[in-house]
């Protein structure tokens, strides 16, 4: 036969979790760091929303994003969703990105990729 049905094991496993990591990283800003906070990478629609090339931050601390007003405080895993909602950083030109403004996503269906 010219076509067949894909199987499920097909799109199981790593072929899925690579569809999914495409997706978040067309659609999402990410950054990815180090258990000690030390940047490794981050994404084209990070790097253009925080006004930053990968070279300027790769290999820096995460803290180079947090105002330095901020204290630096203890939360336990209950709060991080009150910490994430409220989280801020600044971009290179100065202004303060907050992670609750930064949750919109491309809508690739009207560039007939979706």
């Amino acid at each position: 036969m010219f076509f067949k049905k894909k199987s499920q094991d097909d799109i199981s496993g790593h072929g899925m979790d690579k569809v999914i990591a495409d997706m978040i990283d067309r659609t999402q800003a990410t950054i990815q760091f180090d258990p000690k906070g030390t940047i490794l990478t981050a994404n084209g629609n990070f790097l253009a929303a925080m006004g930053y090339a990968l070279e300027e931050i790769k290999g820096q601390h995460h803290s180079i994003f947090v105002e330095t007003d901020i204290p630096q405080v203890e939360r336990p895993p209950a709060h991080l969703a009150a910490v994430l909602r409220s989280y801020q950083a600044s971009c290179t030109h100065g202004a303060v990105v907050r992670a609750s403004d930064a949750r919109t996503a491309p809508d690739f269906r009207s560039r007939g990729r979706g």
